[in-house]
């Protein structure tokens, strides 16, 4: 059996394409990142990682959103 790893969005590679398996946070931050499409088992890539503790960029199917460090950490992903 396979096992499954959950990382948050901060531990992905740029390049690298997840899904989103859930959000940890109040209603108004997951409603927020659902109405901007990240919900439980989208797809999303990082694009890339702004230097000096800077936002990530992700992409969504065809939205592309930036995110600061401490919402990517609330971002469960496999």
């Amino acid at each position: 059996m396979k096992s499954v790893v959950m990382k948050t969005l901060l531990e992905v590679n740029k390049g690298e394409s997840v899904v989103v398996r859930e959000l940890s946070g109040g209603r108004q931050f997951t409603g927020q990142l659902r109405t901007m499409g990240v919900k439980e088992g989208s797809r999303v890539k990082l694009v890339t990682r702004e230097p000096f503790g800077g936002p990530l960029v992700i992409k969504t199917g065809n939205t592309t959103l930036t995110l600061g460090r401490g919402k990517a950490s609330k971002i469960l992903v496999e």
